[in-house]
């Protein structure tokens, strides 16, 4: 095998780091159409993003999971893959692009509307671009998507910060992301689909419905997922006001503003655990066992982080006007903690070609949370649904785990590599709250929570001294899985 250990730590790092770059750019917009715009704006924009989502994903249909998977043990059937999945794509965008359009007849205010459409737009380029980067990953070469999307994210962002500073509203501010996203991934996908083109021809029908086959149950997997997610806030939008759907929303935002984590290392990490499923179990396990110790562990630091520091967070952010937030945010900061967990525990199960598992257990998750909802917002507003996210994630960790079965949790020290970093986080929290009892300066408050949470983290044994010894080495030289 020639992948090293290496090269996906490298790739991890770089994904990883690029997803830190757009999300910080993003948010850094976000928090200017917060305090700019108002609660009531950023539940408009929540409530597009949200529905159209929904639609990104089924134009998806599971194929960037599909890609990374199989691309991964069969790099020679890119040039097939691509004109398959691309050519898919277009059918399916414009079958949405009617169900939409009959949607948005039945929404009342025109921005909402015009929001949806602009949404809509960016969709079918965002589709493109992301099949475009798995087919990278895929190949173990994220350095064309890091490049592009550092390259989009800067314009997108630099125009709409233009955009609110000339005073202009929502409206245009949605444009000008769909005028950036067109710039950056026009050029991107058609060099990419140039690179191929001996390889690419037209598929024929019967090529076409075999491969929805295979992957219809990525597509149903993403939709659970989504509606799992995104439930809170169309439900919130329904049944409570724009003001709390914003409260909500800049909640949500804030504490998932670190996602970025998980998603870079699962974009490194999926493609190697997929092929080492097949090739060699005993690596397998090795290799998904630091993938998941590797995500809690910075999932307890920046869900301690969140609990410390969440008043702090949102007012010098967003300002007094969105001071109701602070609980919300402090319930969904444990949620943080519960997604790092979670995403290499149902990556491991689609690796090992169990998605059926999969889709099963995120459709009982995203029921629950429903049916949550529908008691907890009306009794406790943008907090009720905090609770029931929460809930819904407790609930998918354990489904998991009993698909995972007690032998392969054994095998990556499940237990171990759970209990220790939450001891390190617990005593973590107990030293900050000592720090501002002793009313420390906040500035030696964040200093003194890093050094004690690195400190618990080397004597509750979550890392050994030789590991950060051997990641130093790394740089210097490769060493095979």
């Amino acid at each position: 095998m020639n992948l090293t250990k290496k090269k996906i730590i490298s790739n991890a790092t770089l994904l990883a780091g690029t997803e830190i770059m757009g999300k910080s750019m993003r948010l850094i917009l976000v928090v200017a159409v917060a305090r700019l715009l108002g609660p009531e704006t950023m539940g408009l924009f929540a409530f597009s993003l949200s529905l159209v989502g929904i639609f990104e994903i089924i134009n998806n249909w599971g194929f960037n999971k599909f890609i990374e998977r199989d691309i991964s043990r069969n790099p020679e059937k890119t040039g097939k893959f691509i004109s398959e999945i691309y050519f898919s794509k277009l059918i399916i965008y414009f079958s949405s692009f009617v169900v939409v359009f009959i949607i948005t007849i039945f929404i009342q205010e025109d921005i909402k509307r015009q929001l949806v459409w602009i949404a809509m737009f960016n969709m079918f380029f965002t589709t493109f671009f992301q099949a475009t980067n798995s087919f990278f990953r895929a190949h173990q070469k994220p350095v064309y998507e890091v490049i592009s999307r550092t390259i989009w994210r800067t314009f997108s962002t630099g125009a709409g910060l233009t955009v609110l500073w000339l005073g202009f509203g929502i409206v245009i501010l949605a444009l000008s992301g769909l005028i950036t996203q067109i710039i950056v991934c026009v050029p991107y996908i058609t060099a990419f689909i140039w690179r191929f083109r001996q390889q690419i021809k037209m598929p024929r029908l019967p090529e076409i419905t075999s491969l929805m086959d295979k992957t219809w149950r990525f597509l149903l997997i993403r939709i659970v997922q989504k509606i799992f997610n995104s439930i809170d806030i169309l439900m919130l939008s329904w049944i409570s006001t724009d003001f709390h759907t914003g409260l909500y929303a800049i909640s949500v935002r804030l504490s998932g503003a670190f996602s970025m984590i998980p998603q870079g290392f699962s974009g490194a990490f999926f493609p190697v655990i997929s092929k080492l499923s097949e090739s060699n179990p005993n690596e397998f396990n090795k290799m998904f066992g630091f993938y998941y110790r590797t995500l809690v562990l910075a999932g307890v630091g920046i869900c301690v982080f969140f609990l410390g520091f969440a008043e702090d967070l949102i007012v010098i952010i967003f300002g007094d006007k969105y001071i109701d937030a602070i609980p919300t945010l402090m319930i969904l900061s444990l949620g943080v903690l519960l997604s790092f967990a979670t995403r290499p525990l149902t990556n491991a199960v689609i690796a090992m070609g169990k998605e059926h598992y999969a889709l099963r257990f995120f459709s009982i998750c995203a029921l629950s949370n429903v049916l949550l909802n529908l008691i907890a917002i009306p009794l406790f507003q943008e907090t009720g649904a905090a609770y029931t996210t929460i809930i819904s994630k407790v609930l998918l960790i354990i489904l998991v785990c009993v698909v995972l079965g007690k032998k392969m949790l054994r095998s990556i020290n499940f237990a171990s590599f759970t209990i220790r970093p939450l001891l390190a986080g617990l005593g973590t929290l107990l030293a900050m709250f000592v720090l501002r009892h002793l009313e420390v300066h906040k500035f030696f408050q964040v200093i003194g929570t890093v050094i004690i949470f690195c400190g618990l983290t080397l004597a509750t044994k979550t890392i050994y001294p030789h590991e950060i010894k051997q990641l130093i080495k790394f740089r210097k030289r490769p060493r095979k899985v």
